[in-house]
């Protein structure tokens, strides 16, 4: 059954609309799994454009399958092993504002409860064993590891995948 955003109030019968609006060039412009600090994230996520610009506005698919194949062997094994802490502490939405006053509406929506939950970086697909990479905005810090070790391994893992983990589809 359909699950709306375990942050956002969402009343029986009313409508709750998160613009993404890129007017002033700021976008969600960086790859993640949706609402990964939650225990059971979502298996599927609906994006539905209501307004539909003449031009740009494009969405990419990234695979994350294909992220994780494209890493070598060594960090492969690495990536294998990690487990890493997700948080709603920030919310790619939060960077669209373009007011202090636009910026706190979003924060107390999407922190008005603060989630934190571990996952391992390595999901493995229950039916066809697939291997994919669980990682993106909401990825606080590797277990194990302190904070500044963290985002230099995270940004080796979500760079260093090459131009075959980056292949989007619109």
């Amino acid at each position: 059954d359909p699950v709306a955003h375990p942050t956002v109030p969402v009343a029986e019968g009313s409508r709750y609309l998160l613009e993404l609006d890129t007017k002033e060039g700021i976008a969600a412009s960086s790859w993640h799994t949706d609402v990964t600090f939650v225990p059971a994230y979502p298996a599927a996520s609906i994006l539905r454009a209501i307004t539909i610009p003449e031009a740009g506005g494009d969405t990419l698919w990234a695979n994350a399958v294909t992220a994780y194949e494209g890493l070598p062997e060594p960090l492969k094994l690495l990536a294998d092993n990690l487990w890493a802490v997700h948080s709603n502490d920030y919310d790619y939405s939060e960077a669209l504002a373009n007011s202090a006053e636009q910026r706190e509406k979003m924060r107390k929506v999407f922190a008005s409860t603060v989630y934190e939950t571990e996952h391992p970086v390595v999901h493995i697909h229950p039916e066809s064993g697939e291997r994919a990479l669980l990682l993106g905005h909401f990825f606080k810090r590797f277990v194990g590891l302190n904070q500044q070790d963290s985002q230099r391994l995270f940004a080796i893992l979500q760079e260093g995948r090459g131009d075959v983990a980056l292949t989007c589809f619109k």
